[in-house]
């Protein structure tokens, strides 16, 4: 069993020791770019790609090497956010941005796409997985500090759009972002949506 950092190259490490003791002998730790994976053809009998495939430029491209890692008839398994996750917050997030960058044609959530059925079943032929599977979860939370919601543009395809301010804009841009998301929490939690898209299939 192994686990993959997909954002190595960002300098961000998200993988961190499990809070409690699962008694696996069998579990390593790797950076390692998804892109270009180390290990040997035909080494797994399944791979898991959790929220990370909408950050690859060519994701049929990413999906197919992936895939290559694979056993016959393994599975490959991805999920990712649905097309209205995180509103009001996304919104808010938008029109915040656009005061810094009011030239900039933001573009459409990362995962957009990725939330037509139609868009998702070409990717996975295209990388040449078959026997697609495809459901929605309708998941969420209550967000009660400001600061959660940074954790999530930090750790989402939101970054790329932080990376292209400055430093000392992108300080500004956070504070006066989190004074309006704490206004948003001061009463009581909110609820956010937090809906994912489950697709399994097959390697070929």
């Amino acid at each position: 069993m192994g686990g993959i950092d997909p954002l190595a190259a960002t300098g961000r490490e998200w993988l961190v020791p499990l809070p409690y003791p699962l008694k696996l002998g069998n579990v390593e730790f790797k950076q390692m770019d998804m892109t270009a994976l180390t290990f040997p053809d035909n080494y797994f009998d399944a791979i898991t790609c959790c929220s990370s495939i909408y950050f690859l430029d060519d994701m049929a491209k990413g999906l197919k090497h992936m895939s290559s890692k694979i056993r016959p008839n393994g599975k490959i398994a991805a999920n990712f956010f649905g097309k209205d996750a995180f509103l009001p917050l996304s919104l808010l997030f938008k029109r915040r941005y656009a005061l810094f960058r009011p030239e900039s044609d933001l573009p459409e959530e990362p995962w957009e796409k990725l939330s037509d059925t139609a868009f998702v079943e070409s990717l996975y032929h295209q990388a040449g997985i078959g026997n697609v599977s495809i459901w929605h979860e309708p998941l969420g939370f209550h967000l009660d500090a400001p600061e959660t919601w940074w954790d999530i543009i930090w750790n989402t395809g939101y970054r790329y759009l932080l990376n292209q301010l400055s430093i000392s804009e992108r300080s500004v841009f956070k504070q006066r972002h989190m004074a309006e998301i704490a206004s948003l929490c001061e009463k009581k939690p909110r609820w956010i949506d937090a809906s994912v898209t489950i697709v399994v299939g097959s390697a070929l």
